[in-house]
C-alpha cells in the first residue's frame, strides 16, 4: 500500500445521478463525509423519472434549456471535464457509457474501442488509509 498519497486523497465525488454506480458512489461519498456534486440532465431526469434528491441531498446542478438527449451528453462531458479522474462501470454494452469513456480519452463524443473486460472474481482493492 502506498502511504505517500496526499491526505485526503479523495475529497469530492462527481456524478451524473443515474442508476447503479452513479447513485452508489453518491451515497458512499456522503457516508464517508466527502463532498458530492456534478451535473444532471434537465429536471434532474433519471431512468425512473425526476429525482430532486440529486440536487437537494447530493448538490448536483441541472443542465438547463436543452432537450433530454443533448442534456445527457452535456451532463456527461461536463462531469468528465470537471473531474481529476473518471470511473465508468458497465455490466453490458451502453452507448452512453462507452461514449463517456471515449470522451474522457479523446475529448470527442464517440464510443471507445478500448474496454477492459473483467471476468471471474473481481480483484480485491484496499482503499483504507492508515496504519
Amino acid at each position: 500500500m502506498n502511504h505517500d498519497l496526499p491526505t485526503p486523497f479523495l475529497t469530492t465525488i462527481l456524478s451524473g445521478g443515474q442508476d447503479g454506480a452513479d447513485i452508489a458512489a453518491l451515497r458512499a461519498a456522503k457516508r464517508a463525509g466527502l463532498h458530492t456534486g456534478g451535473m444532471a440532465p434537465r429536471n434532474f431526469w433519471t431512468m425512473h423519472g425526476t429525482d430532486r434528491t440529486l440536487h437537494d441531498v447530493y448538490g448536483l446542478a441541472e443542465i438547463k434549456n436543452v432537450g433530454r438527449s443533448t442534456g445527457l451528453v452535456q451532463r456527461s462531458c461536463a462531469n468528465v471535464d470537471r473531474a481529476d479522474a473518471t470511473l465508468a462501470v458497465r455490466l453490458h454494452a451502453s452507448v452512453g457509457t462507452d461514449s463517456t469513456i471515449g470522451y474522457a480519452e479523446t475529448k470527442r463524443w464517440t464510443p471507445t474501442r478500448r474496454l477492459v473486460e473483467l471476468s471471474g472474481d473481481p480483484p480485491a482493492v484496499d482503499l483504507s488509509f492508515g496504519s
